[in-house]
Parts: structure tokens; sequence; C-alpha cells
């Protein structure tokens, strides 16, 4: 995959756009002055004064792993100028329209359109459970993927999904950005978990811009013991201590969740200023959502 890119007319060398290339003197220099850098910063983490321990841990973790059968997937970069490449939405298409009990969905920026919809209804219409967990307006640090998503959240909810949104965690400091990513606490996973046995972990959003404009990668693991940790991960996340679960009652959305033990519900999307609610309704009309 990687020479694939390497190879491909889309690969510029660096020298096409740097006017004033540097020299090897000039790369030694910076490289000694990286290395004091670094000599001079404690490291987050004491990599040097417990080895026995560090081992101790990878082996933990080397033992817990599990191996399984996987495909890679991607976008060839072909995609920058032929609109027919879509090899990822192929294969989401593939896997969820052989679902047979239940597609989830954990996504960072989910940004739904109308075929979105039509495949969800289509889905839930044979009796297949889809569960999708996102970040909510408090925890998703842009505002546009805020304001796409807000869109299609009725229209989901009418067609049966089951929409979760990651509850913000409140201690941890966030910066709210219209364009950039600098959330700490925000969900950033992009995985979907299809009968608990098939499992589709990548770079890909599910949004227009990964559709239709990024080039992105993904495995595809054909395990059920996978899946089943998966969906584990999964089904901790939609827990009422962790998320808001957003539900339909007379037409109008509501947010339910637990603090400290009792059932709260909101009304308006939970732990949100008025601004940010004003900010994400006013991108909402802007025509950018084939951007998003």
């Amino acid at each position: 995959v990687f020479d694939r890119f390497w190879n491909s007319k889309f690969a510029v060398p660096y020298g096409a756009f740097v006017r004033d290339q540097p020299t090897a003197e000039d790369a030694s220099t910076r490289i000694a002055e990286l290395r004091a850098a670094v000599a001079r910063a404690p490291l987050p983490y004491p990599i040097d004064e417990d080895v026995a321990a560090l081992t101790a841990g990878l082996e933990r973790i080397r033992d817990d792993l599990i191996w399984a059968p996987v495909r890679v997937v991607y976008d060839d970069p072909a995609k920058a100028e032929d609109d027919s490449v879509k090899a990822f939405v192929d294969e989401i298409r593939t896997l969820t329209s052989n679902a047979e009990r239940e597609v989830l969905i954990e996504n960072a920026y989910f940004v739904p359109r109308d075929s979105m919809v039509q495949a969800v209804a289509a889905l839930t219409a044979r009796g297949v459970r889809v569960r999708v967990l996102t970040n909510s307006m408090a925890s998703n640090d842009v505002a546009a993927v805020a304001a796409g998503y807000k869109k299609y959240r009725k229209d989901l909810l009418e067609v049966g999904a089951e929409i979760y949104e990651l509850r913000p965690d409140s201690t941890m400091k966030r910066q709210w950005s219209l364009l950039s990513t600098k959330s700490r606490s925000g969900l950033h996973t992009k995985a979907m978990v299809v009968d608990r046995k098939h499992v589709l972990i990548g770079s890909c959003n599910l949004d227009p811009r990964s559709a239709d404009i990024n080039s992105e990668l993904a495995l595809v693991a054909d395990s059920p013991a996978f899946g089943e940790r998966v969906g584990a991960f999964f089904d901790e996340g939609v827990s009422p201590g962790e998320s808001f679960r957003v539900t339909l009652q007379n037409g109008d959305l509501r947010w339910t969740t637990e603090v400290d033990g009792k059932r709260v519900v909101y009304t308006t999307d939970p732990e949100t200023s008025w601004w940010q609610r004003f900010v994400v309704g006013l991108i909402g009309i802007l025509p950018i959502h084939s951007q998003l």
C-alpha cells in the first residue's frame, strides 16, 4: 500500500516545493539541537528506572493479543481524480449488507447522508440492530462536524438506529474549535463491528470527506474472538455513566444518562452553552455538508 502512494504521480518530492533546501550541515545542526532538547526534557514515563516491570507489562500485552486473519482495505491514490474509486465505501456496504444480527458503529466524526439513513432503514427493517457511538456536541471539538451530524440525528432515530453520544470529561481541559482537532477528551476511535465477528478499524470517519475526498486505509479482521472484545469495548462506551442515550419523545430529542447513580434527562445538547448551540446551528445553514 505504501508503494502505491509513494510511486503515484500525486507523491511530490520535497525539493519540488521548497525554495531553499537545507544542507547536510543544517540538518546536523538541527538534529543536535533536538537531541539537546530531548535530553533536557523529562520523559512522560520512566522507561529506564524499572526495566523488569516494563518488560513484564509488554509481555502481558503480548500474551493478550488475538491473532486473526486480516484484510487491508484502502482507497487508491487515483481517487484524487477518479470519483469511482471507493474501496472503503464498498467494503462498508458489503459488511453491513451481510449483517444478520447487529452493526456497531463507533466513529469520531459521524456525518451521515441520505444514503446512510436509507442503509440503516434497510438493516433495521429486517431486524438488524444498529447502534452508533459518536461524539456529543460537548465532546466534539469541531463545530462543523457537530452541525453536519445534527442534521441527520432525528432521521436516524426515526428509522430505528440507537444513538449514543460520548459524555465529556469535565475534569479535563478542552479547546473548542471551528476547524481544528484540539480536544483531549473526545472520542477518536473509528471502528465497526458486524455480528461480533467482523471488525473494521482504520483511519476512516463516516463522513462525506472520507467517502469522497480522502484516501482512507482500514484493516478488516474476521474473528469472533476479536469481534467480541471490540464489542465489549463498545458496550462499555454506551453505558449510562459514559455516554448520553439519544432518543425521541413526541418528536423532540432527549439525552439520558446517569449522574451519581441517578437518571438524568436533558432536553438540549448536554453540557453545552447557548453560544455553542448557536454556532453549530449557524454552520448547519452553510452548504458545506459534502466537505465535512
